[in-house]
């Protein structure tokens, strides 16, 4: 789940050229990693290297790397 792959850069790009694109790019973008974690039965587990996906907010980010 990271900044660029999750949406993809070029998704983000669209929203002042196409915003009707973007809208429906972004819902199609969001989706998957819906999916996944409303269908996930024990927990779920998210990964991103860099800055995390703006999908993510900062509570998904561990600050103290002691924590959990």
């Amino acid at each position: 789940m990271t900044d660029g792959l999750v949406p993809r850069e070029d998704v983000i790009g669209l929203r002042e050229r196409e915003p009707a694109r973007h809208r429906d790019d972004m819902r199609r973008a969001r989706s998957p990693p819906f999916v996944a974690a409303t269908r996930a039965r024990d927990s779920v587990d998210v990964f991103w290297h860099g800055r995390p996906s703006p999908f993510l907010d900062a509570s998904w980010a561990r600050t103290d790397p002691g924590e959990g």
